[in-house]
């Protein structure tokens, strides 16, 4: 799922509701908790209003961490060895 989120944000800067409507979820507290909220957890996705979450232009980017993870994707599969790289992966697939 945090694949999709990362994917669908690419170097645009998104509300949940763009983000949903690539993914094409209609459920927000689905999205919110399977999707978004674990891509924030592993610093791939931050929001551009990080001090006030409910802000009413909220909208989300991907970090540099993010940024790198898309455009090496190929390098990450070819270190599967490597154990960050496989959770990367498996939350990737």
């Amino acid at each position: 799922q945090v694949g999709k989120v990362l994917s669908a944000i690419g170097n645009q800067t998104l509300s949940t509701k763009d983000v949903m409507e690539m993914i094409g979820l209609k459920d927000k507290s689905n999205f919110l908790e399977l999707y978004l909220y674990p891509a924030i957890r592993l610093d791939l996705v931050e929001p551009i209003y990080p001090e006030k979450p409910k802000h009413p232009r909220q909208k989300y980017r991907l970090t540099e961490k993010g940024l790198d993870l898309i455009n090496n994707s190929l390098q990450v599969i070819f270190h599967a060895s490597c154990s960050l790289c496989c959770k990367i992966i498996k939350l990737w697939i």
